[in-house]
């Protein structure tokens, strides 16, 4: 029996310590690395960077070298006399050119800058999913630490009724109360039992929306901390105006900055196709040599006489090519309107959600003290019909309601206070401040 007590508490000892215990900086930045969405919206980072490299290196000249060999059967030219012969002829051929587009409408100038501006629009696109991201993981933090509260609730009331029932029966043996007023109570410690059970369950989903929001696994053991600071939201100020609060966020958030570069992105590819309807003038320059093997001279001599050099001047002019590059503008004015179009309405959106912010914050505020003082006010009426149920001026029915009131305000406390911290901290980020308590 020693070594079956032994071999529990060390069980016991060793689950306890295994247990991970989370804070909220934790969270964020475990979900800042491990996050899919986030490493997708890398992804799209890298391939943007290459896109621009692509975008640079277009406007460069082109180098290229090649080679190749032949062999011949029957009828072929010679090389020497430039008539034909009727034998196998083996021949080499090396050949190395250059390419440099001179003039095309600034289309490769107009696209690289358009890369630039599509690079720059995805570093914020994935800022903005780190935001949204550590938005939702505060918002599921809190809302663990707001069932906790619940849970915590429905035991002190649970106690109470507890101690209360005890009183009753007590009072019950004495005369001092009926065998009715015991039963009603045993009735409402049912219920607070239930309330029990209700809030750990609601505690349990909480922690695993919190658990499947950082992809963890949700049979291990999980607890986290409560922020030490997190209380000073509940006195947050609520005389934050629109205009202040909007320059802020437009200022230091992503939301708008990246699609501003999305439209230039746009505008420039619009001026990327507007230059496929001018002219495309290049400049080309190139050496090359060859071999057969029906001349006598060496392979080397034959290429130092053979050697050939040239430069050219190539300009297209387009004609006629299936309106496909008067199609392509067209395509991209449609895309930049877009893009105009989607800027405007972020920029509303962003007003809209600021404004909505600021009168949440004020809202919360003033229904945060509404139930404090409610709170103190049903305490107060709960001690005192507790003193007459003490002494029988009472019954248990009306002691039931009053001891439910409280349960219901102590709940309304824990949900205005949350709401309030959570209005606080969205209002907090959007006068640029970082995402943590």
């Amino acid at each position: 029996m020693r070594l079956i007590f032994s071999l529990a508490i060390l069980a016991i000892s060793v689950s306890t310590s295994s247990a991970q215990v989370w804070s909220l900086d934790k969270c964020v930045s475990y979900a800042m690395e491990n996050n899919l969405n986030l490493k997708q919206s890398k992804l799209n980072v890298d391939l943007a960077e290459l896109n621009k490299s692509d975008g640079r290196y277009a406007m460069y000249p082109t180098l290229n070298g090649s080679s190749s060999r032949s062999h011949s059967y029957g009828r072929a030219i010679n090389p020497l006399t430039n008539s034909y012969v009727s034998q196998d002829v083996v021949s080499i051929n090396l050949n190395a050119n250059s390419n440099v587009t001179v003039f095309n409408g600034f289309n490769r100038v107009n696209n690289y800058k358009s890369t630039v501006q599509s690079l720059e629009a995805e570093k914020l696109s994935l800022e903005k999913s780190r935001n949204d991201i550590a938005l939702m993981v505060i918002n599921a933090y809190l809302n663990l630490l707001y069932n906790q509260d619940l849970l915590r609730v429905a035991n002190e009331q649970l106690e109470v009724t507890k101690t209360q029932l005890d009183r009753s029966q007590k009072n019950a043996a004495v005369g001092n109360a009926t065998e009715g007023d015991v039963l009603n109570i045993k009735s409402q410690v049912a219920t607070d039992e239930l309330n029990v059970t209700t809030a750990q369950n609601n505690l349990d989903l909480a922690k695993l929306d919190l658990i499947q929001l950082l992809d963890r696994d949700p049979g291990e053991v999980f607890e986290v901390t409560r922020p030490e600071n997190v209380e000073k939201y509940l006195t947050a100020n609520t005389s934050a105006t629109l205009y202040d609060v909007y320059g802020k966020a437009e200022s230091n958030l992503p939301d708008i900055k990246l699609l501003e570069y999305r439209y230039n992105a746009a505008k420039y590819g619009l001026a990327a196709a507007k230059g496929s309807l001018y002219p495309r003038l290049s400049l080309g320059a190139g050496l090359g040599s060859d071999y057969a093997d029906l001349n006598p001279l060496s392979f080397r001599n034959q290429l130092d006489l053979n050697f050939s050099q040239f430069w050219q001047f190539s300009l297209t002019v387009p004609i006629f090519n299936g309106f496909s590059a008067r199609n392509n503008m067209k395509r991209a004015s449609v895309n930049m309107a877009s893009a105009d179009i989607n800027l405007q309405q972020a920029k509303l959106t962003l007003s809209k959600s600021v404004q909505q912010a600021i009168s949440d914050l004020k809202a919360a505020s003033k229904k945060y003290e509404s139930t404090i003082k409610n709170n103190q006010s049903l305490k107060e009426a709960f001690k005192y019909s507790q003193q007459r149920f003490d002494v029988g001026l009472l019954n248990a029915v009306d002691y039931g309601i009053s001891k439910n009131n409280v349960a219901r305000s102590e709940a309304d406390v824990v949900q205005a206070k949350y709401e309030l911290i959570l209005r606080a901290k969205l209002l907090d980020f959007y006068n640029g401040n970082p995402l943590t308590f």
